[in-house]
């Protein structure tokens, strides 16, 4: 209380600086995801390894640029 009184600021704006301060020193750094090419590989349906062929089969069509051989 003292504090704000003394540098003439509401307790709240106080606060807000005290947080903003200790997120810009102790915030861990994001890694950029744009370019990661890992990002998205595990993705999809859990049932994938298991089911891959099912999947496939349901996916494929005329347009969709993928044959299947017997």
């Amino acid at each position: 209380m003292q504090v704000s009184l003394e540098q003439q600021k509401t307790l709240e704006s106080l606060l807000e600086e005290a947080i903003e301060q200790y997120l810009q020193t102790y915030r861990p750094s994001v890694p950029q995801t744009d370019t990661d090419p890992l990002i998205g590989l595990y993705e999809g349906s859990p049932e994938t390894s298991s089911c891959a062929e099912e999947i496939l089969e349901t996916e494929i069509s005329e347009k969709s640029g993928l044959s299947w051989k017997d």
